[in-house]
């Protein structure tokens, strides 16, 4: 990058940062391949785990990425949105991004972003791939931002694609049929890779089918891999077995969203160890840093934290909840 250095302190940086939201969503890649292309191209240097889907798609990649921290790998993570700091939304090993990086980062990026206007995620998204790649992370768990075929995120190569569900969501912009909404989600399946596809309905699901074939990609369905026994969800892939059960993060959901991760490792790191994928279970919240996912921030009184985007992440959280409603004799 040959730029001029601007001075702004971290807090004059991201407030330049959070003010690019001006911008809007702007959908479409060669704003992001720009970009890139002035930062060297950092994504191509980095092996990649690549998340879209309408609900699930960050605790299922806080999953892949817990174990993979626990099979003993450099791991970067990059989620969104934020709920205290932007520096949870890129993470390397559960550590945030520190502060003087991107600092740097927008320092050295002053003159590009005052002449092309990138949008608050194209500049966050590059700014991860940046770190993930100097930092020379082993493998980088990406989620999507919104949709996928014209995500910012979506420029990468990645092992494998991971859909986790199909919903209707933003479908002013994503459209409320769910077979297009599966297409634009599918967009980040590439060619001779893996895709790994939740637990989805059977016309968005052909619809990842027919685009993975097309690719030459070997898709993996996790309905073919898993047995329901009582409140444990067994999964099974060449003769190997895990058990899912009890999870720091509550939820029948998210038995689901970890049975994904699950098969996700099997086929990209068929290396790790079934102890390592049960420890990556465990110590998911210390590992990845998620919060808000039905999390028990308080016991007396109890306070629940959860956050859902569309009606199908309200139901989830709803259905859990009913569980333990006769417990209360008031609830706000």
């Amino acid at each position: 990058m040959a730029h001029t250095r601007s001075n702004m302190n971290i807090e004059e940086a991201l407030e330049k940062l959070f003010s690019l939201h001006q911008f809007g969503i702007k959908l479409g890649l060669e704003n992001i391949q720009k970009l890139l292309g002035e930062l060297c191209n950092p994504e191509k240097t980095l092996k990649t785990i690549h998340v879209a889907g309408s609900n699930g798609k960050g605790s299922t990649a806080s999953f892949i990425c817990s174990i993979l921290i626990e099979a003993g790998l450099k791991t970067g993570l990059y989620t969104s949105p934020h709920l205290v700091k932007f520096n949870e939304r890129i993470r390397i090993n559960g550590k945030t991004i520190p502060d003087d990086f991107v600092l740097d980062f927008m320092n050295e990026l002053n003159d590009y972003i005052n002449k092309y206007s990138p949008t608050f995620f194209e500049i966050t998204t590059a700014m991860a791939f940046k770190y993930f790649a100097d930092e020379h992370v082993d493998v980088a768990v990406i989620e999507t931002g919104l949709g996928g075929r014209l995500d910012a995120t979506n420029v990468l190569s990645p092992i494998a694609s991971v859909i986790t569900t199909i919903s209707e969501e933003h479908t002013n912009i994503l459209g409320s049929d769910l077979k297009i909404i599966a297409f634009e989600k599918g967009g980040i399946i590439k060619r001779d890779s893996n895709a790994i596809i939740g637990l989805i309905d059977d016309d968005p699901k052909n619809v990842l089918m027919d685009m993975a074939a097309k690719l030459n990609t070997k898709y993996f369905l996790l309905e073919n891999y898993i047995e329901s026994h009582q409140n444990i969800l067994q999964i099974i892939f060449n003769r190997r077995k895990v058990n899912i059960n009890d999870l720091p993060l509550k939820g029948r959901y998210q038995i689901k969203n970890a049975a994904l991760a699950i098969l996700t490792i099997f086929v990209t790191k068929p290396e790790i160890n079934c102890d390592q994928i049960l420890r990556g279970l465990k110590n998911v919240i210390i590992n990845s840093g998620i919060q808000a996912r039905y999390e028990v921030y308080n016991e007396a009184p109890k306070v629940i934290f959860d956050a859902a985007h569309n009606y199908e992440g309200v139901i989830e959280f709803l259905d859990e909840f009913n569980k333990e409603l006769m417990n209360y004799n008031k609830c706000v």
